[in-house]
């Protein structure tokens, strides 16, 4: 069986990374930085288990959003439209995670 490509960055290889697989998200902010909280959601018992939280500035999310503006829009092209993207694991609204410091 075939390995999956490693990502790369700046081409230099990322050995060694532990990837997650994720399907639930929470984002949240305060005046200084953007909080992202990635994690599994299960239906069987609708709990959800938070695995991952990234902290980072203003510039840097607002970067990370234009990046994954981008790659789901060579995605669609390339492969064509992703459906079901207004279903939210559970219908849950995502909690505030704002004030959090």
């Amino acid at each position: 069986m075939d390995s999956l490509p490693t990502p790369r960055a700046g081409g230099k290889q990322h050995d060694g990374l532990e990837a997650r697989y994720a399907n639930y998200f929470e984002i949240g902010h305060n005046a200084y930085e953007f909080i992202l909280e990635f994690g599994q959601y299960q239906p069987q018992s609708e709990q959800v288990q938070i695995q991952t939280r990234i902290v980072t500035g203003p510039v840097f999310a607002k970067m990370l959003f234009r990046l994954l503006s981008q790659a789901l829009e060579q995605f669609e092209k390339e492969i064509g439209p992703i459906e079901g993207g207004d279903l939210y694991p559970g219908e849950r609204s995502p909690r505030s995670l704002s004030k959090e410091s």
